[in-house]
């Protein structure tokens, strides 16, 4: 590892810690660099923006996340196994990395419009590329046989519609009163929803 990138790797680590503490607005390049021993000026050699190093901390937190998830599912062999997995996994991921699950949860956009302009566009990638997963995952049940291949020529608004109910459980999980086990909750929205998947006995408007 060469000296750059041992020094990005401290500025992204003091800055997760900053970030959470006090946010993005009030978190400065002056005390970033204070955090890494260095002075301001040394930080711009790296980034020009404590927004760039904002985004730099999340993109880590989302990919570490993202291989957390899609190692779990793979280990699984059914679609409803999968499913289970993507929901446990990404519910236990969400919660060791405080700073994404801020970002999901809450939004952080109470910090003004053009911080908020930053989040918004950060969630969008996430949920794009958690969208991609749930889609493999159902795509892998209509071929196996678990659900019902009509869904193949609606698989984006299924998957739409999947991922929405498990984050919408997410924040039950998060912020409402079920005082259950989690687990359970996440188990049984996906054998809800696998068994929706089985037949299709509705139709599309």
């Amino acid at each position: 590892m060469t000296k750059d990138e041992m020094t990005k790797i401290a500025i992204i680590d003091a800055a997760k810690v900053l970030f959470q503490q006090y946010g993005l607005a009030k978190t400065t390049m002056e005390d970033i660099a204070k955090a890494i021993g260095k002075g301001k000026s040394s930080l711009y050699y790296y980034y020009d923006t404590k927004e760039e190093i904002f985004q730099s901390v999340v993109d880590k937190e989302k990919e570490e996340i993202e291989r957390d998830i899609i190692d779990a599912v793979g280990r699984e062999h059914t679609a409803v196994e999968k499913l289970k997995a993507f929901a446990q996994t990404k519910y236990r991921a969400l919660r060791r990395r405080q700073l994404l699950y801020r970002l999901k949860t809450i939004g952080l956009n109470s910090e003004g419009s053009a911080t908020g302009c930053i989040f918004n566009a950060i969630k969008a990638r996430y949920n794009e590329h958690e969208e991609d997963i749930v889609k493999g995952i159902l795509l892998f049940g209509i071929r196996e046989g678990s659900f019902d291949s009509a869904y193949q020529s609606q698989i984006d608004l299924m998957t739409k519609v999947c991922t929405n109910m498990l984050r919408g459980i997410q924040m039950e999980l998060s912020f409402g009163s079920f005082k259950g086990s989690a687990g359970d909750l996440l188990d049984t929205a996906v054998s809800f929803i696998a068994n929706g998947l089985k037949t299709r006995n509705f139709s599309f408007a």
